[in-house]
């Protein structure tokens, strides 16, 4: 079949799929009272000056909580301008503060190392390291020079990437605890010391049987180690074993992305609970799919792995808050994707900026249009058995930009390349809407 006809035997197929095909339809009657609802209950996060405010949201978080800073792209300045403000206004609560990143757990330790004073590391320049995470660190450094380790912000990182550096930390702690082991365990090791790329067929099965190994060594000598040296130390050491078998099984082995990454995200987010300070309130910054309390719609209509929000709700319960940050229109930063539909990150891909069009009709992104300044809405206090609360509760289509884009994905009805279905209620507790957006800036 030629490319054309096979084009236009797909057309229907894929505008079946857009979220733009009428499915809000028999809501349209509606509209004028659900946005009547949003205007009376959005909340300004902006001060008089226009500056971000975000007591309402601190607010809305008790203490002790943990917080899912959803962003709907992590290319966009303002999410990442929000989440230093609740970072900040968190901080001035008597409670101890822990920020947990998307990102490599050990390349987080160092930025923590580095907030409660110690040597500044190599940031490097992408979508992660931009010039709102160095204000963000240099605001938590400042903010923790005068204060004991007890009340100090703390920062982590929650995803599943965890390879040489490790490693290392795991050998550090065996040569001081038990040196004589310590020749063991780097030979144990020794296969991280290659790039994932360089490693033979055979190299995951061998270094995960090593890891394992030398986990099951830290577990049946607990008790010795724990009384010879700082008992913390021993629970950290076997945490990066965890990861570590984590990461080997993503980069080497039979990985089930997304089903592993987001329970192995959320079995973080439980270590750092486990070890939280009296009182302490984790905040969570990392996509708004991820942060998500419940499962998304697929286009195929099966539905999706439990996200990391997900297994957090059913741990956690109310304790639990997930927040989508989201927007209208503007700008940002992304990197172009190796194709359309691909699920390549593209990380080895130049970093660009793209526009965002205003969000089609019927989409959850349009119904929210209308304040115009920044504010924030607490889906907790939708009123009961209400034709406001069931169209939260129904199934639609939110904004969802990942880490690749290429200009075709606002074109072509792709709902899963720009847009996730789910039930806005059952996912997240809290909204916060900007009418414009701008990208992030690379250091």
């Amino acid at each position: 079949m030629s490319s054309p006809r096979l084009l236009a035997g797909c057309l229907p197929l894929l505008l079946a799929c857009s979220p733009w095909t009428g499915a809000d339809r028999p809501w349209r009657p509606v509209q004028p009272e659900i946005a009547g609802w949003i205007a009376d209950h959005a909340v300004p996060v902006v001060d008089a000056d226009g500056r971000l405010a975000m007591a309402p949201v601190c607010d809305a978080v008790p203490p002790g909580a943990i917080l899912g800073l959803g962003e709907s792209s992590h290319g966009v300045h303002e999410l990442r301008a929000a989440q230093l403000a609740v970072v900040k206004c968190l901080a001035a609560r008597p409670e101890p503060l822990t920020v947990l990143f998307e990102t490599s757990y050990q390349w987080i330790a160092q930025l923590d190392a580095y907030v409660r004073g110690g040597a500044r590391p190599e940031l490097g320049s992408d979508v992660v390291a931009t010039r709102d995470l160095d204000e963000l660190l240099e605001w938590v450094r400042a903010h923790n020079r005068d204060l004991p380790p007890a009340r100090q912000v703390r920062l982590g990182g929650l995803d599943v990437s965890c390879s040489i550096g490790c490693g290392e930390h795991v050998l550090a702690y065996v040569r001081a605890v038990d040196p004589p082991h310590a020749a063991q365990t780097e030979a144990a090791l020794a296969l991280l010391r290659a790039p994932w790329a360089d490693h033979q067929a055979d190299d995951g099965a061998r270094l995960r049987a090593a890891v394992a190994a030398e986990r099951a060594h830290l577990l049946a000598h607990r008790d010795a180690y724990t009384r010879a040296y700082d008992p913390d130390a021993w629970g950290e050491a076997v945490h990066r074993l965890d990861l570590l078998l984590a990461s080997i099984d993503r980069a080497l082995g039979s990985f089930p992305a997304p089903t592993d990454r987001d329970r192995v995200m959320a079995d973080n987010v439980a270590w750092f609970r486990e070890r939280a300070r009296p009182g302490e309130t984790l905040a969570l910054v990392a996509h708004s799919g991820h942060v998500a309390a419940s499962t998304t719609l697929l286009p195929n209509g099966r539905r999706s792995p439990p996200s990391m929000g997900e297994h957090l709700r059913r741990r956690f319960g109310p304790a639990y808050v997930p927040m989508h940050m989201t927007f209208q229109t503007g700008s940002f930063a992304a990197y172009r994707a190796g194709r359309i539909g691909s699920e390549e990150p593209g990380f080895a891909n130049p970093l660009g900026v793209y526009r965002v069009p205003a969000p089609p009709r019927g989409t959850f992104e349009a119904t929210l249009a209308g304040p115009r300044d920044p504010y924030l809405l607490d889906l907790r206090r939708l009123p009961a058995d209400s034709v406001v609360a069931r169209w939260f509760e129904w199934e639609q289509h939110v904004r969802n930009l990942g880490v690749a884009y290429r200009p075709a994905f606002a074109r072509w009805p792709l709902s899963s390349v720009v847009w996730s279905r789910l039930s806005p209620a059952l996912a997240y507790d809290l909204v916060l809407h900007f009418p414009v957006v701008s990208p992030v800036v690379p250091l």
